[in-house]
């Protein structure tokens, strides 16, 4: 992940403010610098090597332009040149900017900021920024923030500022996809370089690892991630771009959130997604499509859950174990298939009178019949339950 100036906007909001460049808000920034007399005329010559490189954010008070204020047009100028990320002037002499200057930087999508207080202190700024740019380079660094916003109970404030550490400039509301598909750490590195030259790419978006496999979040403030064709186009372009053809991989989908501080439950719910398709043999799962489960997963452990599920089964599991056949596995398949002897003849290759013979074995095991409602019922549901409590370990 890189840290952007977008990102840097977001994190010093109440002490600088953007007067030309937005057009460069997704350039990246890589360290931190000062401007201090180096380009004061009469000096610059005299320095073998200009310390301002790609990638760099400048900090700079223009002491040296007290006098003339036209120099710090020409300094934009020369920043540009160099490849700078942007430039943050503090205004302590409260010096005019030159109207040339911000055409300038506007025409070149350069970010210049001014300073709105007195509490941005260039050594903090620097030792601040430095900080994130390592982090946001550490593949480690998305996992750790990630296992701390999912944990048990987390309240919601904490769950939106470990959200902002990962992109200060996330929208309010968002849609999480998971792609479970482990890769290499060279494989990510690809798979990363084809995002960030893809449309998904985008300042209010984050894709890292995560688990065994890729996180997506898109944010935003408008009704775009809420419409289904669009999230299904994204997840197009993660398949076919970023994964590089990777068609067969599992990928799940959170519902939409309009807050920040429930990033947790998007997260995994789109996680528990993925899994659920991949236990189907891959494909595309929404969140809002898994039914029962959606009201099973958040208490599958809970004691009376365990017990449902076990009184309902565990006389399958012993008829299993005594006999080596597998009726648990022809329950689970009519049960997936959404009750239908087809689908799971499909998913067993087997006849459908060959099912049907051994749902009503099943049913001579648990004394409930798949052909009456309320008893197919308990059945399907505690097999979700075993589902759910799965899910939950993996």
């Amino acid at each position: 992940m890189i840290y952007t100036v977008s990102d840097f906007l977001n994190s010093y909001a109440e002490s600088v403010r953007l007067i030309a460049g937005k057009g460069g808000l997704s350039r990246a920034i890589g360290q931190v610098g000062i401007l201090d007399y180096e380009l004061m005329p009469g000096l610059k010559t005299r320095y073998q090597r200009v310390n301002f490189e790609p990638d760099q954010l400048v900090l700079s008070t223009f002491l040296y332009a007290r006098d003339d204020p036209w120099l710090i047009g020409e300094a934009i100028k020369y920043l540009v040149g160099r490849g700078v990320s942007g430039l943050v002037i503090k205004n302590v002499l409260h010096l005019e900017i030159p109207d040339s200057a911000v055409r300038y930087a506007n025409a070149r999508d350069f970010p210049l900021f001014v300073t709105s207080g007195d509490g941005f202190f260039f050594d903090t700024v620097i030792a601040q920024v430095d900080r994130r740019v390592t982090e946001l380079a550490d593949a480690s660094f998305a996992q750790n923030e990630l296992d701390i916003m999912t944990q048990d109970d987390t309240p919601p404030q904490r769950v939106r500022e470990h959200a902002l550490r990962l992109n200060p400039s996330f929208g309010e509301e968002h849609v999480v996809i998971y792609i479970a598909e482990p890769l290499s750490q060279a494989g990510f590195a690809q798979a990363l370089s084809r995002y960030y030259e893809s449309k998904l790419s985008g300042l209010r978006n984050l894709f890292a690892p995560y688990g065994e496999g890729l996180l997506y979040v898109t944010s935003g403030d408008s009704d775009a991630i809420s419409n289904r064709g669009q999230v299904d186009d994204m997840v197009s372009v993660l398949r076919a771009g970023v994964l590089d053809h990777e068609v067969s991989a599992s990928v799940g989908i959170s519902e939409t959130h309009f807050d920040l501080g429930e990033m947790d439950h998007a997260v995994l719910e789109a996680r528990r997604s993925a899994l659920v398709a991949r236990r189907r043999g891959g494909g595309t799962v929404r969140y809002a499509d898994l039914g029962v489960l959606r009201v099973l997963l958040p208490c599958a452990d809970r004691p009376e859950m365990r017990d449902f599920a076990s009184d309902v089964l565990e006389p399958l599991r012993s008829h299993d174990a005594e006999t080596g056949s597998d009726l648990m596995g022809t329950l689970a398949a009519y049960c997936d298939a959404g009750c239908s002897i087809e689908g799971a003849a499909r998913a067993l290759d087997q006849h459908p009178n060959t099912v049907r013979y051994r749902l009503d074995k099943v049913a001579k095991v648990t004394g409930l019949s798949y052909k009456v409602r309320e008893q197919m019922e308990q059945l399907s549901v505690a097999h979700k339950i075993e589902l759910a409590r799965k899910l939950l370990r993996e």
